[in-house]
């Protein structure tokens, strides 16, 4: 027997490749219904993608028997400002505009727009209920902290460009810097070249300055996620297997093409972990000592990294999927350094789920709640007067 449902939030997870996925979330955190509003119909305006969003949501909702909307979230790539508006370099036609009221008013319910590794991060709380660490990977490496109460801490709503005012639980991968002395050692130790992954770099696409450089273009170091990423660890292999092709015995025709491009070739590297390749091997060694290595900078960097260490830190993102690959060398490593958190694959990654989408409705409802807390209050008070 179907249960039924009078009221339910949404969340949104604004994608810059296939779409934006959609879905209608109970109370206690059930999906009830999924779609899709294609790219291909993002329409190029922020009006016409929130009118967009708004139909394509109000179709869903008609096709669950019309449940009552209280509110929806909106995870989105990039920040999300304290003046209303949004910074999203991905889908720049959204840039500076005030996404969250353009869907508000298609919509007819509250809006609310996060960051998608903040929403992320929130649907990891939504099920562990503690305070904890999130981090996704994919073409970078993106964080959340959360406390207890499910708050998002150090949020980079407001960022002025300077890298040296990004919280390092909020922006893991492009804040925190991996000395190039560091790397250049490990790779060496491994049989790699740090010269060789300097040219896989380049190769790979146009750089600033058409060189590897760190937080606001320092020259000693690079940034974390360029090595501790879903694409990082497409670079580290890459430069492994420049002096080492014996893998490509294991592979067919199409496998060792798509080993040419970052956004599909992780399933590869996973199969050759799988089966013991050097390479493959030599690779996630590194990535691991890599991820260990930034997350002492996490942890320890005074201001910045004033995260408490002990908090179990969830994994996600498709890279996520090699972590029994790469996770233990990190634990160990990260042990070694006295550091007490935990790497746990995340609960959402583990049931291939997206942790985006719940984390937008996690999102929706806890702003809902706080609003009417707050309507409650200045009752409370006007009575009081």
């Amino acid at each position: 027997m179907k249960r039924e449902v009078k009221a339910c939030a949404a969340g949104i997870d604004i994608g810059a490749g296939s779409g934006a996925k959609m879905g209608l979330f109970d109370r206690a955190g059930s999906i009830l219904a999924e779609g899709l509003l294609p790219i291909e119909q993002y329409g190029g305006t922020p009006d016409g993608m929130a009118r967009g969003l708004a139909d394509t949501l109000k179709e869903l909702l008609r096709g669950n028997e019309s449940p009552r909307l209280e509110s929806a979230g909106v995870a989105m790539p990039g920040f999300s400002c304290s003046d209303g508006t949004v910074r999203c370099n991905n889908l720049p036609f959204l840039d500076g505009t005030p996404f969250a009221d353009l869907v508000r008013k298609h919509l007819d319910a509250p809006v609310f727009t996060v960051n998608d590794a903040d929403a992320g991060g929130l649907a990891e709380w939504s099920q562990a209920k503690t305070a904890l660490l999130y981090w996704v990977f994919g073409g970078g490496w993106g964080g959340a902290w959360v406390s207890d109460d499910g708050q998002v801490q150090y949020p980079s709503s407001d960022w002025n460009g300077d890298d040296d005012m990004l919280h390092y639980s909020n922006e893991p991968g492009y804040a925190i810097p991996l000395r190039k002395s560091w790397l250049a050692k490990e790779l060496a130790a491994l049989g790699g070249s740090m010269e060789v992954f300097e040219q896989v770099c380049l190769a790979e696409r146009q750089w600033r300055n058409n060189k590897v450089t760190g937080p606001n273009d320092r020259d000693d170091c690079m940034r974390a996620e360029q090595v501790v990423s879903g694409n990082g660890r497409w670079r580290l292999f890459r430069t492994f297997a420049t002096a080492d092709r014996e893998f490509e015995k294991q592979l067919n025709e199409n496998e060792r093409a798509c080993l040419q491009t970052p956004s599909v070739a992780g399933r590869v590297i996973d199969k050759l972990a799988e089966a013991g390749s050097e390479v493959a091997m030599k690779t996630d060694r590194l990535f691991g000592l890599a991820l260990a290595e930034a997350g002492e900078a996490h942890f320890r960097s005074g201001p910045r990294g004033n995260c408490p260490d002990g908090m179990d830190i969830y994994v996600g993102g498709k890279p996520s999927r090699a972590m029994k690959f790469f996770g233990p060398v990190a634990q160990e490593a990260m042990k070694k350094k006295g550091l007490k958190s935990q790497l746990k694959l995340s609960w959402f990654s583990a049931r291939n789920l997206n942790a985006n989408l719940a984390g937008a409705a996690v999102l929706a409802w806890k702003k809902l709640d706080e609003a009417v807390a707050a309507k409650k209050e200045e009752e409370k008070k006007s009575g009081q007067d």
